[in-house]
């Protein structure tokens, strides 16, 4: 909190900015007494590089899944192939969990982000999956909005407000195997259910910003024989822009799994001003690393992601590898949405 005060005040912003700020704050830690009870983690390449720090920078929509909101600020159609592979134990089948095949465990999902015309806002539209061994397979197929907010309840010049949500279709299917046959027989080899999250980003001036995400409310139960609810996660985070390349990131997190709250901490440096960046963090769960690679050259834009993060609580586990390509389309009407208007 001291250090959130500290830059607000040494960067011209006024006292109100850091009484909002404050308010916000207090407003997560009142709501993250509620949250109980995470599907697919997909957390975003870049995202994950930054050890899911990067709630308040999230921008366009390949960070959907971290805060929603921030997919107002997409400045041309989007549309992005993520995939992760953790490597876990033994490469040998039994060593992992005894009586069963080794761990092979992927996931990945593909998005896409449309500018919708005239002050209609912003649409996502993504399809996820985590798969283990062919065993077990989590899906989740989504439909996001986002919308800003700057001309409807900001007065000073510079600052930026957006809101955003995902509505998600969730589906949990189990193969059976010779261990679990009767009981998938008797009580079904999957569920379905829904879940949402929402977003909130609110930038007090180019160089500072915060971010506020709820994941997976209002979630239905997947459970077979006893309730089962996708985890609740909620983030409140901050990025400051030291300088033209060097970008710090701290969030906090709340869930109810053991841990059930967690700090986190992200860097990135640009080596190449907007075309390479060197991403650093960490939390009390993994520390990471990745770096990301812009091709503006391109007739459509590319941007590649890569993250890998190495475990602090899991033995014979080699770490998350994770890439994602990113394609900068142009808008169907070849412009950006208007503002939405301040009503006399």
């Amino acid at each position: 909190m001291s250090l959130v005060i500290f830059i607000l005040n040494h960067s011209g912003i006024y006292k109100k900015t850091a009484k909002v700020a404050l308010v916000a704050l207090s407003c997560c830690l009142v709501c993250s007494c509620c949250l109980y009870a995470s599907f697919s983690e997909l957390f975003g390449t870049r995202n994950s590089a930054l050890g899911k720090s990067g709630v308040a920078a999230a921008a366009g929509v390949s960070e959907i899944f971290v805060n929603p909101a921030g997919l107002s600020l997409m400045e041309n159609n989007e549309v992005i192939f993520e995939y992760q592979k953790p490597f876990l134990g033994s490469e040998e089948p039994g060593y992992d969990i005894p009586g069963y095949h080794s761990v092979d465990i992927s996931k990945g999902c593909v998005a896409a982000g449309l500018l919708l015309p005239e002050s209609a806002g912003y649409l996502s539209v993504f399809y996820g999956v985590f798969d283990s061994n062919s065993q077990y397979r989590e899906s989740v197929y989504g439909l996001g909005y986002s919308m800003p907010l700057d001309d409807i309840i900001l007065t000073e010049s510079g600052e930026k407000i957006s809101v955003g949500a995902n509505f998600k279709y969730l589906s949990v299917d189990y193969r059976s195997d010779d261990y679990m046959k009767e009981f998938f027989s008797r009580y079904g080899h999957g569920s379905t259910g829904f879940s949402a999250d929402f977003g909130l980003k609110y930038s007090p001036s180019a160089d500072i910003n915060f971010g506020l995400s709820l994941i997976n409310t209002l979630s239905s139960d997947l459970g077979l024989l006893y309730e089962n609810k996708p985890e609740q996660q909620m983030y409140f985070g901050s990025a400051f822009k030291l300088s033209r390349r060097i970008e710090l990131l701290l969030a906090y997190s709340q869930k109810s799994s053991y841990p059930d709250s967690n700090l986190h901490l992200g860097a990135g440096y640009e080596v190449v001003k907007d075309q390479c960046e060197l991403l650093l963090g960490g939390n009390r769960n993994e520390i990471t690393a990745g770096f990301g690679i812009n091709f503006k050259d391109k007739p459509d834009f590319i941007k590649i992601n890569y993250a890998y993060s190495f475990p602090l609580i899991l033995n014979d586990n080699y770490g998350t590898h994770g890439i994602s390509v990113l394609f900068k389309l142009p808008s169907f009407d070849k412009k950006s949405p208007k503002k939405l208007k301040r009503k006399s």
